[in-house]
């Protein structure tokens, strides 16, 4: 009886190393493995096959092809490979992969499944995985259904392997993503694309400049580094630092295909909403129009290497926009008018009638309140 392994810990998704081939080799040699996979791998397979192979998919293309090595305590025992598809599937991948005979039934292959869709949906834009294993291939359709895959039908005479036609099952995963999110990216502050990101907002954007901006956040406990991240890609970044009595925003940027769709913006938006403090930014020339667009008051002062630089100041009072106090009263204004309507009710009972009386005492002030700030915006 084959016994499952109790410690997840020890099994993990690397990329593949050159030195790798020997193992890769030992756990795809075998009859029973290829059996199970697609055609076109050799057989009997050789070092240099793996080595061509582990050449291949370090060369790839990063945004179409994800692939990796199953290891258990460091050791490749099996790979795992993600694949995107194309024009209107290109957010649609194909998982496929295999483990050493020896290693089959321990929970390995459904641990590692779990690891590489929890990597795909975090990282990229892909919102849906699916694989299809043969039909007869019970264990692998049961690896998808513990990895939380969900069963979407027979494919009937799918596929022709061995010399007959054999059924397959589609399986698929879809993302569970929320809605995009302002958060702590401060650990994948070398990542290339938010270096990118950072260089269009940065005083030096030299690959040395964004090197050592980076490098000046990851020493500094006090400095921020936050990104607006939607389907696991940064699609805007913000450094800033928090005082007692306002936040300093030091660098925000935005990804040059998603500029102008008002990403910025959102960014600062919840800024006001983490901290509830004046927002406070020393800029050039060339971003002071970011900021006036966005309410910030905006004062010039004389500098002896930019000859001029501006303090950008945007109040508390000025938090909520013209378009959230719109939505505020309205959907105050719709509760007082119900909560009027209850009162109307001659046989509401005392206790209740007191409840409703004071909750619309506060709708009443609460709206008071709301119009004076419009009035003044």
């Amino acid at each position: 009886m084959v016994k499952k392994l109790s410690d997840k810990h020890r099994i993990n998704l690397r990329e593949w190393k050159t030195g790798d081939a020997p193992d890769l080799t030992a756990a795809i040699n075998n009859k029973k493995v290829l059996d199970n996979l697609r055609d076109g791998i050799p057989f009997p397979y050789t070092e240099k096959d793996a080595a061509e192979f582990i050449a291949a998919t370090l060369s790839a293309e990063k945004d179409a092809l994800y692939a990796f090595a199953i290891c258990l305590d460091g050791k490749a025992i099996g790979s795992i490979g993600v694949f995107r598809k194309d024009n209107v599937h290109r957010y649609t991948a194909e998982m496929g992969y295999y483990i050493a005979e020896p290693y089959w039934g321990m929970g390995i292959m459904t641990e590692a499944v779990r690891q590489m869709c929890a990597y795909i949906f975090e990282n990229t834009d892909i919102v849906r995985v699916f694989a299809e294993p043969y039909a007869h291939n019970i264990a692998s359709c049961r690896v998808l259904e513990k990895a939380g895959f969900q069963y979407e039908g027979i494919l009937r005479q799918n596929a022709f392997k061995n010399g007959q036609s054999a059924d397959m099952k589609m399986y698929a995963i879809i993302s569970e993503k929320k809605e995009p999110a302002f958060r702590d990216i401060k650990s994948r502050i070398t990542e290339p694309e938010v270096g990118e990101i950072i260089s269009y907002a940065a005083i030096d954007g030299s690959p040395e400049g964004v090197a050592k901006e980076a490098a000046m956040y990851l020493a500094s406990d006090n400095l921020h580094f936050y990104g607006w991240v939607d389907g696991g890609r940064i699609l805007g970044i913000c450094g800033f630092e928090v005082h007692s009595d306002k936040v300093e925003i030091h660098l925000i940027s935005v990804a040059e295909d998603r500029q102008k769709q008002g990403i910025g913006s959102r960014m600062v938006t919840a800024l006001q909403k983490m901290y509830t403090l004046p927002l406070e930014a020393e800029t050039v020339g060339e971003a002071v129009g970011f900021y006036h667009k966005r309410g910030f008051e905006t004062t010039a002062f004389p500098h002896p290497e930019w000859g001029e630089k501006y303090t950008c100041v945007l109040r508390t009072k000025n938090i909520f926009t013209a378009g959230a106090l719109t939505e505020a009263h309205r959907s105050l204004l719709s509760t007082l008018k119900k909560c009027e309507k209850v009162l109307e009710n001659e046989k509401l009972q005392q206790s209740q009638r007191t409840l409703t009386e004071r909750r619309t005492a506060a709708l009443r002030i609460a709206l008071t309140l709301i119009e004076k700030e419009q009035h003044q915006s």
